[in-house]
């Protein structure tokens, strides 16, 4: 089990805002110390729950954004240059269509009908969608 000064170490060298002599200096450790400390499995686990942490903390953040980056391309669609437009759309088609996606349907061995929409019809849908979430957060 680590001390509070190793853990506090760990952090300091994962962080990355101090240079391993820094770290020598304010907290007091000898650099041989240091490198032993590197090599304890213990240590080398602390890491990989700060890595685990780190990642967690950063697919949370993606969750919690998800939704505004979607109201934020569909307004894109109706942008006044044609490229922009092009993109953000291409962009929720491509994000609309990852495995596990919501828009991606289990297949239940019937084929639905298929529908065309016009460009201007799908516009409208995702700016109506896009307004109401909106309002729901609002």
């Amino acid at each position: 089990m680590l001390t509070k000064r190793q853990r506090d170490v760990a952090r300091a060298l994962f962080e990355g805002r101090l240079t391993e002599p820094e770290i020598v200096e304010r907290y007091k450790v000898s650099p041989r110390i240091l490198q032993r400390w590197l090599g304890k499995p213990e240590f080398q686990q602390e890491f990989e729950r700060l890595k685990e942490n780190l990642r967690r903390e950063a697919n949370f953040a993606m969750v919690r954004y998800t939704p505004a980056a979607v109201v934020r391309l569909v307004e894109l669609l109706g942008s006044d240059k044609a490229d922009v437009a092009r993109r953000a759309a291409l962009d929720l088609m491509d994000r609309g269509l990852e495995p596990g996606s919501p828009g991606e349907e289990a297949d239940c061995g019937e084929e639905a009908p298929s529908e065309e929409m016009a460009d201007e019809q799908v516009r409208e849908m995702l700016v109506s969608l896009a307004s109401g979430y909106k309002k729901e957060r609002g």
